[in-house]
């Protein structure tokens, strides 16, 4: 998997507007902050399931975790620019 800036950004971004920690996100996972760490930088890939759960609760495409490159205009769903 090619590693790029936006993802963790993107996600990130998505989970300090929601004023979660990471370790609170991992919380809601149930996984550990060092692994949510490593997950939004793209040190591990989340299985599906993982993937989906952490799109869900930051209203992202699950699959952003999945392709090379990040359109971040079209990863929030029904975000205007």
């Amino acid at each position: 998997m090619t590693r790029t800036a936006d993802t963790p950004h993107v996600v990130e971004r998505e989970r300090k507007k929601r004023e979660l920690s990471q370790e609170q996100m991992a919380e809601k996972l149930n996984i550990t902050r060092q692994y949510y760490n490593q997950l939004v930088n793209y040190n591990r890939v989340p299985s599906v399931k993982l993937a989906k759960e952490i799109a869900s609760e930051l209203g992202l495409d699950w699959t952003i975790f999945f392709v090379d490159k990040v359109n971040t205009e079209a990863t929030f769903e029904g975000e205007q620019s």
